[in-house]
């Protein structure tokens, strides 16, 4: 969470028009959404069981897939116009 506040303060302050800083500032807004989504999955997971399952596992791999999926995508795209800047 502080990183992204963290990137939305880098984003402000090197980008050249709104939609530069809109490319940069969504990436993070949806890794914090994906994040919000799997801490759901694993407070309803651990819910139902706190034993061990091979399907609440597979949920919660599934999520944190989706979680380190967004991180990746966020990291290209500031990448790709940290590259084209400098």
């Amino acid at each position: 969470m502080i990183i992204g506040v963290i990137l939305f303060a880098i984003a402000t302050y090197i980008s050249d028009s709104v939609g530069e800083m809109t490319l940069l500032v969504l990436p993070v807004l949806v890794c914090w959404l994906i994040e919000i989504i799997n801490t759901a999955i694993e407070a309803v997971a651990d819910a139902v069981s706190e034993e061990f399952d091979a399907n609440i596992k597979i949920a919660k791999d599934l999520g944190s897939l989706a979680v380190l999926t967004g991180y990746v995508i966020l990291a290209f795209v500031w990448g790709v116009v940290l590259y084209g800047k400098f």
